[in-house]
């Protein structure tokens, strides 16, 4: 956004936040705050009065505060910090600064920088601008939003959709659990008629199950040598849980098997793969391994339609996307700035119609003023034809002034600049408080 020589609206922006980019993990996770710690928040804010627009956005790898707080607060910073203080309380509150603090329109890029996904751990995730406007349709149901602050986050979701669809800077699996996904999905197409079975229930495991569910397969078992943890994620993905003795009968139904299990013995044997394979001929079968040490024997020979990926194979698969993904970053980068000049040329646009009306009521003081001094004596007709005279002499005098208000408030360029100079010429114009005969010029 183009730097302006005189006070904007959006100089009244904070913002305070945490990410992963500033603070350690156990710290984000103290941070992050509840919907009714968020809710809470918001009543704090309402209560001192203190900001007429404010968004919360709070996930497992940041907790950002965007507020327009018009007042004079001194430190806004450090109001919202310490607002957010009270509502985790000290012991949750991180004890080192590990927050990062924008105002104005560095508050705005940050804000769109988030929204199109180049400030994510995971450059490009899909997930945040779904987040942002959820977060933002949340604040909106305990706070008023001001005209200002609804125009920087619109602005911002609308260059998130732009970043995503018009550049592939979210195009591709750029994690391990995703690029499972995305091969499985190249055999079979869609996962709704497929069985999927996860097989290890720890954090890979997890990540794979989230995100086999998230294609509503058929059926989604999770296998685990201990069957309370497999039921436990099973109920997180709206799954199954099986034992991991179940293992061979389900290699003969499923149509995707992934595993991600500490294993020193291969949880998958050569000769399991060859007995199902005998029992569903035809029928394709991949297998995604993601064990250190790998979790699948592979066998001696190919056996026909079985499908064996291990991390090396995803991994190239990840590397060849995020590449994909971060020469896409100058295009987001160049959409990101021409929404900044957009906000720049409406944030302009508004303070054009102020200046107009201001304008107009300064020289029809002067001009009322000058008819009251000359037309002491006169009739009323007289009077009303100097009256009608002047107010023509206005109209025609003032009309160029305000075409050029209205259109330099509509560029992109300069434009700001030009109203500003216009304020700075006209600002000794309004009629003198001690004598209303005499103009002050």
């Amino acid at each position: 956004m183009s730097s302006a020589p005189h006070p904007t609206r959006f100089d009244k922006l904070e913002m305070l936040g945490a990410s992963f980019k500033s603070a350690p993990f156990e710290a984000l996770e103290r941070l992050a705050l509840s919907p009714d710690e968020v809710a809470a928040f918001y009543r704090r804010l309402a209560r001192d009065g203190a900001a007429d627009g404010a968004l919360v956005l709070s996930t497992c790898n940041r907790t950002e505060i965007y507020a327009h707080v018009p007042d004079e607060r001194g430190d806004a910073g450090a109001y919202l910090a310490d607002r957010l203080r009270e509502v985790v309380g000290r012991e949750r509150f991180p004890e080192n600064d590990v927050f990062y603090r924008y105002s104005g329109q560095a508050s705005i890029e940050h804000m769109f920088r988030v929204a199109s996904g180049l400030d994510s751990m995971i450059l490009g995730e899909q997930q945040i601008l779904g987040q942002l406007k959820a977060a933002y349709s949340d604040a909106g149901q305990h706070l008023a939003q001001c005209t200002v602050f609804d125009r920087v986050v619109q602005s911002a979701f609308r260059v998130g959709a732009r970043a995503r669809s018009e550049t592939e800077i979210g195009k591709g699996a750029v994690s391990t659990a995703s690029a499972a996904v995305h091969l499985s999905t190249r055999i079979y197409g869609e996962l709704s008629r497929c069985i999927v079975v996860v097989v290890g229930a720890g954090e890979t495991g997890r990540l794979l199950a989230q995100h086999f569910a998230n294609h509503y397969p058929q059926r989604l078992v999770i296998v685990n040598r201990t069957l309370e943890k497999a039921n436990a994620l099973a109920r997180e993905v709206s799954g199954e849980a099986a034992e991991i003795s179940q293992l061979p009968q389900l290699l003969t139904e499923a149509h995707v098997v992934t595993t991600a299990v500490r294993s020193q013995t291969p949880a998958i044997t050569a000769a399991m793969l060859e007995r199902a394979a005998g029992v569903r001929p035809g029928t394709a079968l991949a297998l995604v391994d993601l064990g250190l040490p790998r979790n699948i024997e592979a066998p001696e020979s190919e056996i026909d339609n079985v499908f064996l990926h291990d991390l090396s194979a995803l991994q190239s698969l990840v590397d060849a996307n995020l590449a994909r993904r971060k020469r896409a970053v100058p295009q987001a980068e160049i959409m990101l700035r021409e929404e900044l000049t957009k906000l720049d040329a409406w944030e302009s646009a508004q303070g054009a119609g102020p200046l107009i009306a201001g304008l107009r009521e300064a020289v029809e003081a002067v001009r009322a003023g000058e008819v009251e001094r000359v037309t002491r004596g006169m009739t009323s007709e007289q009077r009303e034809a100097v009256e009608r005279a002047t107010r023509a002499v206005v109209n025609k005098l003032m009309h160029g002034p305000m075409t050029s208000i209205k259109e330099y408030a509509r560029q992109n360029e300069g434009g700001s600049e030009r109203i500003q100079v216009i304020r700075e010429v006209f600002r000794h114009l309004t009629p003198s408080a001690d004598d209303g005969d005499k103009p002050t010029h």
